[in-house]
Order: structure tokens, then C-alpha cells, then sequence
């Protein structure tokens, strides 16, 4: 008896520590341990169902040990499917983050340079000039005078 219940310890541990997503693995530990414990849960769930479901069915436990084994893999496939949208979501957000830190990288550097440049206009000037009638991408835009900086 405490035999099985070591194995069943070590068991459960073996699985609540293995195969953490890498959208999860910024999560805190009790979040791991959580999500493991509902993903391995419901397929150890499914398969003990599978097997009494099929052995019902069958009438024998051979019956039982194959709809186990088939319910424990459609509930696998479910979160791994799951997981494929996560993952693909967690990249793309990974990816937009990247880009994003990037741009206010450049943004902050060329902030740096502008008023760091030596010679660089300090004061600005604002005039009024007159904008002849343009297209720009297919829009129109009216003659008109317009208000603009001028560097000293």
C-alpha cells in the first residue's frame, strides 16, 4: 500500500513538473502547477472514464483498456490543439513586442541625436505659406495657407 502511494506521488509529481508550454513559462509556479494538474487531471479523468465506459460496452477489461487509451489520447489531442492557438498567439505577440521595443529604440535615438547634434537649430520660426492644390494617394487636397516651423 505505500508502495503504490510513493508511485502515485512520484507519478503526479513526474507529470505536474513535465512539458510546460512556452506561452506558460512565464507564469508563476503555482499557475504551473495549476494549469499541469487540470491538463494531466482531465486526461487521467478520460481514461478512467474510457475504461469503465468501455468495459460496460465490451464486457471485458480489454475492452475497458482500449477506450482508455483512446479517451487519454482525444483528451492529449484537445490540449495540444489548444496549446498550438496559444502558441502561435503567444509567438505573434512576441513578435509585435519585439517591434514595438524596437521602434521606441529608434524613436529614443533619434530624439538623442537630434538635440545632441552639434549645430543643431535650437529656436524655430512659425510662418504662413501658401500650399498649391495636390493629390497625394489618390486624395485631393485644397490650396490654402498653412502654418509651419521654420528652423532658425
Amino acid at each position: 500500500m505505500k508502495l503504490r502511494v510513493a508511485v502515485g506521488v512520484a507519478t503526479l509529481a513526474c507529470l505536474v513538473g513535465c512539458q510546460v508550454p512556452d506561452y506558460a513559462k512565464q507564469e508563476s509556479s503555482a499557475s504551473m502547477i495549476g494549469s499541469s494538474l487540470v491538463r494531466y487531471g482531465t486526461i487521467a479523468g478520460a481514461g478512467v472514464g474510457g475504461f469503465f465506459l468501455g468495459r460496460e460496452l465490451t464486457g471485458s477489461d480489454w475492452g475497458g483498456a482500449a477506450a482508455s487509451g483512446l479517451a487519454a489520447a482525444a483528451t492529449w489531442g484537445i490540449h495540444r490543439f489548444f496549446d498550438w492557438g496559444n502558441e502561435k498567439a503567444y509567438q505573434a505577440g512576441r513578435e509585435a513586442g519585439a517591434e514595438a521595443a524596437r521602434a521606441e529604440w529608434l524613436r529614443n535615438e533619434w530624439q538623442t541625436k537630434a538635440v545632441e547634434r552639434p549645430g543643431a537649430p535650437t529656436e524655430f520660426t512659425v510662418r504662413r505659406v501658401f500650399v498649391q492644390e495636390r493629390e497625394i494617394n489618390g486624395v485631393k487636397y485644397p490650396a490654402g495657407f498653412q502654418t509651419v516651423q521654420v528652423a532658425n
